[in-house]
């Protein structure tokens, strides 16, 4: 049945498009290190935190609040303490969150769970602050990978100092 839907002239089903080539060329290349934005973002979830309508449970936000996951190392390079309030940019947008020293991170990846920064009806989500991590993603369409999807992790960013 396959041979009577393949078009190409050698009969044979083409797995390496030049588009889909080209972008494993370009995740495959080392860019080497970047001075404007040295480290590179992934998202996290948190333990009773699996949908962004669980921070509209009062028993499950008790005491909780977003916080970004930076090794020490990483930290000391930014003058950081745990608690410091941080500003994380990418080229595309700018969040705040307070910073979380573990060893859990590697040195130069920084976590922020996602599912924060709510805004609207919902009191106690409104309530618990936090940042939108979709904030720093592009929606530029020159920014989406060849999929068609916008890139949430691994997005290169920065931290800068908020005056506390």
């Amino acid at each position: 049945m396959l041979t009577k839907r393949v078009y190409h002239q050698d009969r044979l089903v083409h797995f390496d498009h030049p588009e889909i080539r080209t972008a494993m060329a370009r995740l495959g290349a080392d860019a080497g290190p970047d001075t404007d934005f040295p480290l590179r973002l992934v998202s996290l979830r948190e333990l009773r935190s699996h949908n962004t309508w669980f921070h509209n449970v009062d028993k499950l936000m008790r005491g909780r609040r977003q916080t970004l996951r930076i090794h020490p190392k990483d930290a000391a390079e930014f003058d950081l303490q745990e608690g410091d309030p941080v500003a994380i940019v990418s080229k595309s947008g700018r969040v705040e969150a307070s910073v979380r020293l573990t060893d859990e991170m590697a040195p130069g990846v920084i976590a922020l769970p996602q599912g924060w920064g709510h805004r609207g009806g919902w009191q106690t989500a409104v309530a618990a602050g936090g940042a939108n991590y979709n904030d720093l993603t592009s929606s530029d369409p020159a920014d989406l990978d060849v999929s068609g999807n916008a890139v949430f992790n691994g997005i290169p960013v920065r931290l800068e100092p908020v005056a506390g």
